[in-house]
């Protein structure tokens, strides 16, 4: 009876840590599904060059309180501008240092959302 109740509560323990990654991000149950621009900007990335795809990727993030979306890329190729985009898809500000600009630091919570199958990138 011991080794059921275990199982049980070893099992219940395990469920109860897998979170809806997203839980009611900006009012919608799946931004990926849910937010128009962010869904048309997924397609538009997954019509691109099959070579290029596999380095794009898109990190979800809290910044100063509000939930914000960074599509970036891992192109060892290319000299990226890293943009940061609020929840109805408008620019907020640019990954950088300087006046005006938001640094790593103040993105908490980064987590990837979506990235393609053969995927090139490492995550961390």
């Amino acid at each position: 009876m011991k080794k059921i109740f275990l199982v049980c509560l070893l099992l219940a323990f395990l469920f109860s840590c897998e979170k809806d990654k997203f839980e009611n991000t900006c009012g919608v149950d799946n931004p990926l599904e849910d937010l128009a621009w962010l869904k048309e900007q997924i397609e538009s990335i997954e019509q691109t060059n099959p070579e290029r795809l596999k380095y794009y990727y898109i990190k979800m993030a809290e910044y100063e309180g509000q939930t914000v979306f960074l599509p970036w890329n891992c192109d060892p190729a290319a000299n990226s501008i890293f943009i940061v985009l609020d929840c109805s898809g408008e620019r907020i500000g640019i990954i950088g240092s300087g006046e005006d600009m938001i640094s790593w630091d103040q993105l908490t919570g980064q987590q990837v959302i979506w990235k393609p199958e053969n995927s090139a990138c490492i995550f961390q």
